[in-house]
């Protein structure tokens, strides 16, 4: 069987495919966009290097003068964060990060250090410690 102008037909046909394909190929870019947008949105965020350095001064300070009870350490740290803002998972993220960078402890301990002395010198032998 053959219709008149079968060729423009084939033309048309084939224009259409390639029409489709520019298509599809332009839908799983911007997928691929969205997904990696996604992706970004769930990386951790991490706590200011300065909070950080007071968040840990402080969980050491409670480490060491609170009875060593799992779920009392827990309770402790639940109200250092709530005190500064921080979620577990965001305190988490920002150890991770340093993990990753030995430089970065070395840089961060030089200042818990200072910061821990300088809270030693504020306060007078049976005071507690006040923070923030």
């Amino acid at each position: 069987m053959q219709f008149n102008g079968d060729n423009s037909i084939h033309f048309r046909f084939n224009i259409l495919i390639k029409k489709t394909n520019i298509f599809c190929g332009l839908i799983f870019v911007q997928m691929i966009i969205i997904f990696a947008l996604l992706l970004s949105g769930c990386t951790n965020k991490t706590v200011d290097e300065n909070k950080f350095v007071k968040i840990y001064a402080e969980m050491i300070i409670a480490q060491d003068t609170a009875d060593y009870a799992p779920n009392n350490f827990k309770s402790i740290q639940d109200t250092i964060f709530k005190r500064y803002g921080v979620t577990r998972v965001e305190y988490n993220a920002t150890v991770d990060s340093y993990n990753k960078d030995p430089q970065k402890w070395e840089n961060f301990f030089d200042k818990a250090i200072a910061y821990v002395q300088t809270l030693k010198k504020q306060i007078q032998p049976g005071q507690s410690v006040k923070t923030k």
